[in-house]
């Protein structure tokens, strides 16, 4: 018997290969044997080699791996799109052979990107729009299966409107405003919409395009020619289809180039000698329609013997006027002139008469008379036309009615009844009577009372 190791052993190791396999515990193993016992520890080795083989096998079943064999694709709401930016949500069911939903990761392509974009992963995405017009996006599972395509169209809604330029503009009447009224239309991103009808109605005047088109910048405009009359005017641009969405242009027409002077007021008055007439008296300069223009300097000059005038000269104001005062000359006349003039304007000079009258009052009768009746007199100097414009007081209470008959055709001479009022007069009182004709007070008495 010897002591010996079996890895040293002659044999073992050539045994070992043959059999394909190492040993799977340590390499050396010391035994103490008989030369005749040599080869059973040899196949003992092997036996155990073997069998520690076999316990390291796995005899589990794997778990099979589902596939997806469908999948669909659906919008969460209508498939368009009112506005660029405007995003719709847009969910893959992907399922299996037997029929149950899978989470795969799933991708989404859109065939017009620039119209549609489409994002995410997994079973969810996002779709974009871009542009206007139709996309199809569709859905693909990781192992290749397309869904059928969803369509999505987009289509801008004009919703707001707002001015870009020619508000606030000011021109002479009847012109055509150098801007032109533009606007932006927008969707409800304020993306510039094309393709919207924009309707233009002036105040006044007249618009250049009634109804625009906007463009692809979103834009639409209107040339706008002022009306003749000097005033504020307003154009309002307004969606067709929604005219509750408008804005609103401004513009201001002033009086145009000074061309005529005319009268407005203040001729053919009458009143009494030396005082000044009622009503003033007022020249107009006016543009070739009739506006009123300011700043033209207006000449007013008497004729000899027509009194006088304040101011001579005077410039017109806001709405054209220039107006002035005059006094009635001296002298009773049915035909004191003066003179407006201004240069280089049609209708220049213009002519202002009054009649200057001189009242009197008399032949004041009965004499001697009773409180409560009637006396008459002859008044000179008056129209009987203006007898709302003659009052009378006695003893310095007003007459409320007195009566006039005119005298001859075309006198300015008339006969006068006046009723006294009932007065506490002491016998022998001789009563004032005033008849006040225009600016004049013309007194006489009459009395005495008994």
């Amino acid at each position: 018997m010897r002591n010996q190791s079996l890895s040293q052993r002659p044999g073992v190791n050539e045994v070992d290969s043959a059999l394909g396999f190492d040993l799977l515990c340590d390499s050396t193993v010391t035994v103490s044997v008989e030369e005749p016992m040599l080869r059973v520890v040899r196949f003992l080795s092997v036996a155990a080699v073997v069998g520690m083989l076999s316990a390291c096998k796995d005899t589990s079943t794997p778990t099979p791996v589902a596939t997806p064999t469908a999948i669909q694709v659906s919008a969460s709401s209508s498939a368009a799109l009112d506005a660029l930016q405007a995003t719709q949500t847009l969910t893959a069911t992907v399922t299996a052979s037997d029929g149950k939903a899978l989470t795969d990761l799933v991708t989404w392509q859109s065939d017009a990107p620039t119209v549609v974009g489409v994002t995410g992963s997994g079973n969810s995405a996002t779709a974009t729009a871009i542009a206007n017009g139709t996309a199809r996006v569709t859905g693909r599972t990781s192992n290749g299966i397309t869904s059928s395509p969803v369509t999505i169209t987009v289509q801008q809604v004009a919703t707001k409107l707002s001015r870009v330029s020619g508000d606030a503009q000011t021109a002479p009447v009847n012109t055509k405003l150098t801007g032109s009224l533009v606007v932006l239309v927008t969707d409800r991103n304020d993306n510039p919409t094309a393709g919207a009808s924009v309707q233009f109605t002036p105040s006044a005047g007249v618009v250049g395009t009634t109804v625009a088109t906007t463009g692809t910048n979103g834009q639409a405009s209107s040339t706008w020619t002022l009306s003749t009359v000097a005033s504020a005017q307003t154009v309002t641009a307004a969606l067709t289809s929604n005219s509750s969405t408008n804005a609103t242009f401004s513009a201001t027409a002033t009086a145009g180039p000074a061309q005529r002077l005319i009268k407005i007021d203040g001729d053919a008055q009458r009143g009494s000698i030396s005082a000044a007439l009622s009503s003033p008296i007022i020249a107009g300069v006016v543009d070739q329609f009739g506006n009123g223009v300011a700043g033209v300097t207006v000449t007013l000059a008497p004729q000899a013997g027509s009194g006088s005038v304040s101011p001579g000269s005077i410039s017109s104001i806001a709405g054209g006027q220039a107006q002035a005062t005059w006094t009635l000359g001296p002298a009773a006349s049915s035909n004191q002139t003066i003179t407006a003039s201004a240069t280089g304007l049609t209708g220049s000079p213009l002519s202002f008469t009054a009649t200057a009258l001189n009242a009197s009052l008399d032949n004041l009768g009965p004499s001697p008379f009773k409180g409560g009746c009637k006396i008459s007199g002859i008044l000179s100097g008056v129209i009987v036309a203006d007898k709302p414009r003659i009052s009378v007081t006695v003893n310095g209470v007003s007459v409320a009615q007195a009566d006039f008959t005119l005298l001859a055709a075309g006198s300015t001479a008339v006969s006068i009844n006046i009723t006294v009022p009932t007065l506490p007069l002491a016998t022998a009182t001789v009563v004032p009577v005033i008849v006040r004709v225009y600016s004049q007070n013309v007194q006489a008495a009459a009395g005495p009372v008994t």
